[in-house]
């Protein structure tokens, strides 16, 4: 008889209990990424739907997976409509204006509002993600191109002032003393030639 670990390498831990996909998520707005689109038969044969996967891509339940099932044509009228605006409602979310084939939601990001309704998922409504909750790339800074040294003509430098040198003058010794004159004598002064013709002055001539 084949035991656990034949089909698990080892014994099975069921210590540890793993969350399926399937489990339900508490209500609110979650981030979702669309992974299937496709066209099926209604149950009863008598009408077609959009069959929508979805994966929750942000926040503490990414990776959990919602569904969804959206009427296309279906004998009730009122099915019919709430389907129609559902879908413009997914394609509007998804950023379409038109919508062509399920295949262009296919990996597109939308915000779906989900509600707890007998204990399990369901969407009630699409809406474009917010533009806050929308990472923006951050440029990289441009680096600053390095400064260039300039090559032009350079100024004429100033011309160095060189202080002239003046020769030294050699000593010659002190200089002769002159002899002082004794006191109280005179030196004999030579008394001027008196014109002849008397005491007259020289202008009066």
């Amino acid at each position: 008889m084949s035991g656990f670990a034949d089909f698990y390498g080892a014994p099975l831990d069921t210590s540890v209990a793993e969350h399926s996909d399937y489990s339900v998520i508490p209500p609110g707005d979650y981030i979702c990424q669309v992974d299937k689109a496709e066209v099926k038969p209604t149950k009863a044969n008598n009408g077609w739907l959009l069959e929508v996967q979805l994966t929750v891509v942000d926040g503490s339940y990414t990776n959990r997976k919602l569904w969804d099932r959206i009427n296309i044509i279906n004998p009730s009228v009122e099915a019919a409509a709430i389907g129609k605006r559902t879908l413009i409602a997914l394609g509007n979310a998804c950023g379409y204006s038109t919508l062509g084939q399920p295949e262009d939601l296919l990996q597109k990001y939308c915000m779906c509002h989900v509600k707890v309704k007998e204990d399990q998922n369901k969407i009630t409504d699409y809406k474009p993600i917010p533009q806050a909750a929308t990472p923006v790339p951050v440029a990289a800074p441009v680096p600053m191109p390095a400064p260039q040294q300039y090559t032009g003509p350079q100024p004429p430098q100033a011309a160095q002032y060189v202080v002239p040198q003046v020769p030294a003058v050699p000593f010659q010794g002190a200089p002769t003393p002159v002899p002082a004159v004794p006191t109280g004598t005179s030196s004999p002064v030579a008394a001027a030639p008196v014109a002849q013709g008397g005491n007259t002055p020289p202008w009066k001539h």
